[in-house]
């Protein structure tokens, strides 16, 4: 039986992103979704995995929500994003792209 707790997979799908199985890592992503949708570092790096498998499409939304759950990144808002929060979302949009 496979890891069961957010945890357990997001550190599963690191080690896949690490050995470049990044389908595998979308896929055990996926299960962490189901358990916590609403989960910051879920998201981001449910976004970088789509954007390692060139699914562009498939990261929008995502962080389309984490925009949404994170007013304060707005562009109009005149307050800092959360350093933990800005970090996810710069390693996701600018070292995806670079490599893609």
């Amino acid at each position: 039986k496979g890891p069961k707790s957010v945890k357990a997979l997001l550190a599963r799908a690191h080690e896949q992103s690490e050995k470049k199985d990044y389908r595998g890592a979308l896929e055990t992503l996926r299960q962490a979704r189901a358990l916590a949708p609403n989960s910051e570092e879920v998201l981001a790096a449910y976004a970088e995995a789509s954007l390692a498998v060139r699914a562009p499409l498939s990261a929008v939304p995502v962080l389309e929500a984490l925009t949404r759950m994170c007013p304060h990144l707005r562009r109009s808002s005149s307050v800092a994003p959360s350093p933990c929060l800005r970090t996810s979302l710069m390693n996701v949009v600018s070292v995806r792209w670079r490599k893609l």
